[in-house]
């Protein structure tokens, strides 16, 4: 579902537990947590339908909560909003999907696949966007089969290099970038114009036939 404002809290624990829990100490975690959730407050839409001060923001974030009692279990972010990179000075590739993250105890669970799945409807149903982006740590095998079995295509483009003082000491993390192509409300209308013209081709056929036969 659509994350609101008072989720915030509960998302940024779960993105520090995923990210973070395994690779900082009692310190460190509580500091990469708090930035996690000042940078969703920082880029959170509290105007549903993603516009601000009535401009449209193409910006919207997700969370999968437990039927039971509605616990934040899993969290993704989708970016719309265009945005140059400083150093290689190109334009980053929109939608970007980002932050896919999902409580340990819940995983493998399919709740990873529904948050992918509500980002790409919400970029095709409601932004007409026809593909989809995301980046993945080239040695995460996990991450990378699974957007491969969702229909994702490792990009050839260069890798990106992400150096972090907690979580990568003395080296640099390689980021690759994948893309999916979707089907917009454009291409399923389409489709069915054309299946709805092949019908009635073939039912003027079937009159053309009838005819000739009357006639004979």
């Amino acid at each position: 579902c659509i994350c609101i404002y008072i989720d915030l809290g509960a998302a940024g624990q779960v993105l520090a537990d995923c990210f973070y829990a395994d690779k900082t100490n009692l310190f460190t975690f509580q500091i990469e947590k708090l930035k996690c959730i000042l940078s969703l407050e920082s880029t959170f839409q509290s105007v549903e339908g993603g516009s601000d001060y009535g401009v449209f923001v193409p910006h919207k974030m997700f969370v999968a909560c437990r039927s039971s009692n509605g616990k934040i279990i899993g969290f993704c972010e989708l970016e719309g909003r265009e945005k140059k990179n400083k150093t290689t000075g190109r334009w980053e590739p929109r939608p970007y999907m980002c932050n896919l993250a999902v409580n340990k105890k819940w995983r493998r669970c399919g709740v990873a696949q529904e948050l992918v799945k509500a980002a790409e409807e919400k970029a095709t149903n409601d932004w007409n966007m026809d593909k989809m982006y995301l980046r993945v740590k080239s040695g995460n095998a996990a991450a990378v089969s699974l957007y491969c079995k969702l229909g994702y295509e490792m990009g050839k483009g260069e890798e990106t290099k992400i150096y972090h003082p907690f979580l990568d000491t003395n080296k640099h993390t390689e980021i690759k970038i994948m893309s999916k192509l979707l089907f917009t409300n454009n291409t399923t209308t389409t489709v069915e114009e054309e299946t709805e013209e092949a019908a009635e081709m073939d039912e003027a056929k079937e009159l053309e036939e009838v005819a000739a036969l009357t006639m004979v």
